[in-house]
């Protein structure tokens, strides 16, 4: 009975631990589709029927975790970005950094010695709002206890990145705005420790795993394949989706259907 007792105590323990989770959302980067018709609001500030869109993208992930965001000064002074990410999330870290990034990965590597290194990380786009089963993908990380892991959607649309994985759907390959499979990275992905992805982010920039000159967080990917890392494929089911909200014409189509 003492054994039985103890190992339920170790898989509750270890759910407990599993489940702890750091979620990043980068709100640095460039952002010019929206400027391009007049809108000069930036992207997570954005509204959309009554909340802004860096709201809605949080809201979506359903995740409980440490919620930390990447904000640029200059949105805290016009935007009062602090204040606005409280009144949603009160618990989130904010972290503010000086100059635009050239995209989420190097916005992600910013948060190195603010995200504990040893503990799990998620990183998601400001961008992007998700209809999905967060509980089958915590599961799903539980189950497989991977080194990564890509959510992905069935698309051959050449704006996305793309895994190439073997028959365990262990990924060998991933490009970005390269078609080479059917496997198409929506923007959200899983770290087993923060560490993974700092050390391959500087591991793709000193091996030029880049895209137009920029280190996309898929291609980060490549360093840790490298290396024989186990970064697994998580495919959203047909009935999941993700929104993507960062162009206007984007916006547009998903207002139609709130």
């Amino acid at each position: 009975m003492v054994v039985v007792l103890q190992l339920t105590y170790l898989n509750i323990l270890k759910t407990l631990l599993n489940h702890k989770m750091n979620i990043v959302i980068p709100m640095a980067g460039k952002s010019t589709a929206f400027k391009e018709v007049g809108i000069d609001t930036p992207k997570p500030f954005i509204d959309i029927k009554g909340k802004s869109m860096l709201q809605r993208a949080y809201e979506s992930i359903g995740i409980e975790g440490t919620y930390y965001f990447v904000v640029l000064k200059e949105h805290e002074e016009k935007y009062n970005a602090y204040r606005h990410i409280l009144d949603f999330c009160p618990n989130a870290k904010i972290q503010f950094i000086d100059e635009v990034t050239s995209g989420p990965a190097e916005t992600v590597y910013k948060t190195k010695g603010f995200v504990p290194d040893n503990e799990p990380l998620l990183q998601t786009n400001v961008d992007q709002i998700l209809d999905w089963d967060h509980k089958r993908f915590l599961n799903f990380i539980e189950e497989k206890d991977p080194d990564g892991a890509v959510v992905t959607i069935n698309t051959c649309d050449p704006h996305y990145s793309f895994m190439m994985c073997d028959e365990n759907y262990k990924a060998t390959h991933f490009t970005e705005k390269e078609v080479v499979s059917n496997h198409g990275l929506i923007g959200t992905h899983y770290w087993k420790t923060a560490d993974l992805f700092y050390s391959s982010f500087i591991g793709a920039t000193k091996k030029g795993y880049t895209k137009n000159g920029e280190v996309y967080v898929s291609l980060t990917y490549n360093d840790l394949v490298d290396r024989d890392y186990t970064i697994l494929d998580f495919k959203l089911k047909q009935h999941e989706k993700q929104h993507v909200v960062g162009s206007p014409d984007e916006l547009q189509i998903y207002e139609t259907k709130l």
